[in-house]
């Protein structure tokens, strides 16, 4: 993704289609690794 240097989306690239399954994958394991944030804050707040 592509932003301003204030913050202001500009743009992302399009993966060709072939390059899908890769990002596919790596979707799925941080999904598999989420932690609900309520679940998070509670052991990591400040």
């Amino acid at each position: 993704m592509h932003y301003s240097p204030d913050g202001r989306f500009l743009g992302a690239d399009v993966l060709p289609d072939d390059q899908a399954s890769e990002f596919v994958t790596c979707r799925d394991m941080a999904l598999a690794h989420a932690v609900p944030f309520e679940d998070w804050w509670a052991k990591h707040s400040e």
